[in-house]
């Protein structure tokens, strides 16, 4: 079974530069995506009502299948001066847009 990949899910940790831990959340491949597995309580995501369980489908209207590339994502982002990413979330057969700030866990 593939191994979650997150960093700085607290607040008291260093938050790193991209990935995941930058958006307060942990993550796993899966079949459609990357599943939610954690989310930094007080994070943006948080605030934004990310779950666990929901599959972020899309970062930045790009599909994502690897942490690599949610990584890539985030890392283009704040090249680019964005402070947040659009991520494409599915849920319970719904998808819906969510605006996550970096750097927010």
């Amino acid at each position: 079974m593939p191994e979650d990949r997150t960093a700085a899910l607290s607040p008291e940790r260093e938050t790193p530069a991209a990935g995941p831990g930058a958006l307060g959340l942990a993550v796993r491949p899966g079949e459609r995506g990357l599943v939610v597995t954690e989310v930094a309580p007080g994070s943006g995501a948080a605030a934004k009502g990310v779950q666990p369980g929901d599959v972020i489908v899309a970062v930045n209207q790009e599909p994502v299948s690897s942490v690599d590339e949610l990584e890539k994502a985030v890392s283009e982002a704040q090249k680019n001066d964005r402070k947040s990413v659009l991520l494409l979330l599915a849920r319970e057969g719904n998808q819906r847009f969510v605006t996550v700030p970096i750097g927010s866990a």
